[in-house]
């Protein structure tokens, strides 16, 4: 008799002695933290794994689990998984729209994994389900949030330069997306090599992309394990052909007045500001500081 697998749909804070067999579709890279409390250093990683009926939950690796698996596991490949925790998930970092819960593995020794091959891999194509953008700005989550959206690229800005707190020089820019919901959102890029694939009138699709709120709109960021598709569908064509008749006279909800989209400067923040306040609100505060 084979092994019995769970399945992602049936996985609940209740679920004890599970094993998941799962595709792995997408990884974070490696990244550091230092606990505020007792002031140690550690590293996390996420992925996002999906079963053979396609659902998707987000796995989150900590410390000596997640040096492990940053050097085993690969995209497209098929493991099985099992020891970790079931968690309802922090919505800052785990993608709300994926499953109510996320996968959570503390240590190496509370994490098993093995490599399926042959015909007990996992080879059915990724199916993503993305959202409008005004029901991600009615979502009823709590800031942030990790979710899957599209639109089209109403607008390009420019590459901005700043300089972090440890004088670390990055780029960003911002693109504006709309959709038939005449709703509107900004999308903050930190990887400038996205940014010659941006045209406006294009489709954008963004798998795990953070979702904020700062004092005026509300906005995303491709984050380090963000997916951008380029599959259309019949209705991505019909969203096309909407915009190429709306685009001279749109009127867009949640874009606040006073916003300017191509800022050239050189600023002194920190990784955490930029990421989680937003360049935007950054800028407002900064402005607001200097005035006191």
């Amino acid at each position: 008799m084979g092994q019995h697998y769970w399945s992602i749909e049936n996985l609940n804070l209740a679920s004890k002695g599970w094993i998941l067999k799962a595709k792995v579709i997408s990884i974070s890279p490696l990244n550091s933290f230092q606990n505020k409390i007792t002031n140690a250093n550690g590293q996390y990683l996420n992925a996002t794994l999906m079963d053979e009926n396609g659902s998707q939950i987000t796995a989150v690796f900590w410390n000596s689990a997640a040096i492990h698996v940053s050097s085993v596991l690969k995209i497209g490949e098929t493991y099985t998984f099992s020891k970790g925790l079931v968690k309802v998930p922090n919505r800052r970092y785990s993608n709300a729209s994926l499953c109510p819960f996320e996968l959570v593995f503390n240590s190496l020794e509370k994490c098993d994994i093995t490599p399926c091959t042959g015909e007990e891999s996992i080879g059915a194509d990724v199916s993503y389900t993305f959202h409008s953008i005004r029901s991600v700005i009615k979502s009823n989550n709590e800031y942030p949030f990790i979710t899957n959206i599209k639109g089209i690229i109403h607008e390009v800005g420019k590459i901005r330069s700043v300089t972090t707190k440890d004088n670390e020089a990055m780029q960003v820019f911002t693109v504006t997306l709309v959709d038939a919901s005449k709703h509107g959102i900004r999308i903050n890029f930190w990887k400038p090599q996205y940014y010659e694939d941006m045209h406006v009138g294009e489709i954008l699709k963004i798998v795990s992309c953070q979702i904020k709120e700062n004092r005026q709109a509300i906005e995303g960021t491709f984050l380090n394990n963000s997916l951008i598709m380029k599959n259309l569908n019949e209705d991505d064509y019909q969203l096309i052909e909407w915009y190429k008749e709306h685009s001279s006279n749109l009127t867009i909800v949640n874009m606040e007045t006073n916003f300017q989209s191509d800022y050239s400067a050189e600023l002194v923040v920190s990784l955490n500001e930029l990421i989680f306040l937003g360049f935007e609100r950054y800028l407002q505060d900064s402005n607001r500081r200097q005035r006191g």
